[in-house]
């Protein structure tokens, strides 16, 4: 459920910059699931395990999560965002769409957040094909 309110917000932010051209290709859900998986594997489980290593802890303070939040986040944002460094786009988009995997990932489990993200990237690439 959460994949899919995130995925038509995220088409709805996106129709400002390219055009509804809904259609469907095999491999349009291969590389939805290459993306989340890589990027959730990287971007959350390899970030936080690092976190993790740097405080040697395994029982975070609250500004330990707080910082780890960001460091799962903003990279993954960055990458997306990278051709305008905007700080409101950066904000509203780790809001919307870094944080909620972050949580997912982290208070739910790995598979919760790929299954997320994946569906998010399968529909934008199937009503707007990018």
């Amino acid at each position: 459920m959460i994949g899919g309110l995130l995925g038509c917000i995220n088409v709805f932010l996106a129709m400002n910059s390219y055009s509804l051209q809904i259609s469907f290709h095999l491999h349009f859900l291969f590389d939805a699931l290459r993306a989340g998986i890589f990027e959730e594997i990287f971007f959350r489980m390899f970030l936080f395990a690092l976190c993790l290593h740097i405080t040697q802890s395994t029982c975070l303070n609250h500004t330990q999560v707080i910082l780890s939040y960001f460091i799962m986040v903003l990279p993954h944002v960055l990458l997306h965002n990278s051709f305008s460094i905007d700080m409101m786009s950066v904000a509203i988009l780790s809001l919307l769409f870094g944080l909620p995997f972050a949580l997912m990932s982290r208070k739910i489990n790995l598979l919760t957040a790929i299954g997320a993200h994946s569906f998010v990237d399968f529909i934008r690439f199937i009503m707007l094909g990018i």
